[in-house]
């Protein structure tokens, strides 16, 4: 139990035990850890995360990739790291990952 939180999961057969790019939807701060909790895993984020407090600490040390997602090129560099990363770990995406005050 983290946070208070039990992981249950169902289906969890239907993962690869070879490394996978999972894109899953972004509700919470918590998904990351939720996701993390059954198989660790790199992420992807904005590079903005890297600046914030603990959770930016965090990201780092399970190897998060950040993006400056206000740049092409540097999302293609990304997008070959992914790669990468692929041939021996999985990476877990959040395409439509954003965070605001509301």
């Amino acid at each position: 139990m983290f946070f208070g939180i039990q992981l249950q999961l169902k289906n969890a057969d239907i993962l690869p035990s070879t490394p996978y790019l999972l894109a899953a939807n972004h509700i919470s701060r918590m998904d990351i850890h939720t996701i993390n909790a059954y198989k660790p895993i790199r992420f992807v984020a904005k590079s903005d995360v890297e600046g914030w407090p603990i959770f930016g600490w965090t990201a780092n040390q399970l190897g998060t990739l950040f993006i400056k997602r206000d740049n092409t090129r540097h999302g293609r560099h990304i997008a070959n790291e992914v790669g990468k990363v692929l041939e021996t770990k999985s990476v877990c995406i959040f395409p439509e990952g954003t965070s605001t005050v509301g």
